[in-house]
């Protein structure tokens, strides 16, 4: 099993092609993109933190793009999903609400502590002391921190979920510019 991260799909929300400058002509070509990106590298056994904002639309929409993809998804509510209260669908394996305080995780092979959430967090914002702080929402515009890290599709290579190894070689690499 390999873990993933990634955030701010932003599936059916038309105006957010133009909002983030992606290179996609319409929805259905965003959506194929996203979807058979992620099928690439996501297996069935695999695990994905989506770090927020996945959709917009009602819960059969919803549940239409969750059934498309690989892996089992850990859902941490972003700012525009507004129609995920909860995780009364059973689409997910975990439902976090929250979107300002962190969930915190301890990586089995590495021991790095990560803390993830939708917003970016700064070191001094947290109470526990954490290797690695992930988050979506800015759509690659200020990573800001050594310590942080923009799993959104606009930041990733190829809009596709990104794995604990990616994140550290992106993060040194980027660091070098």
């Amino acid at each position: 099993m390999t873990t993933f991260w990634t955030a701010d799909h932003h599936l059916n929300h038309f105006n957010i092609i133009e909002y983030c400058n992606r290179p996609f002509k319409d929805l259905q070509e965003m959506h194929t993109c996203f979807i058979t990106n992620w099928n690439k590298v996501v297996q069935t056994k695999d695990l994905v933190y989506h770090l927020g904002d996945f959709a917009f639309g009602g819960k059969g929409i919803i549940k239409c793009f969750v059934k498309k993809l690989n892996g089992r998804i850990i859902m941490l509510k972003g700012n525009h999903d507004h129609c995920l209260k909860n995780n009364n669908m059973g689409l997910f394996e975990k439902f976090y609400k929250r979107k300002q305080q962190p969930v915190i995780i301890r990586n089995k092979r590495t021991e790095f502590m990560i803390a993830m959430s939708h917003f970016k967090q700064a070191s001094f914002e947290m109470n526990t002391k954490v290797d690695l702080r992930l988050h979506g929402h800015s759509h690659g515009c200020g990573n800001g921190y050594n310590d942080t890290f923009d799993v959104g599709v606009d930041n990733c290579p190829n809009f596709a979920p990104v794995t604990l190894e990616q994140i550290l070689t992106l993060m040194k690499e980027r660091s070098k510019q």
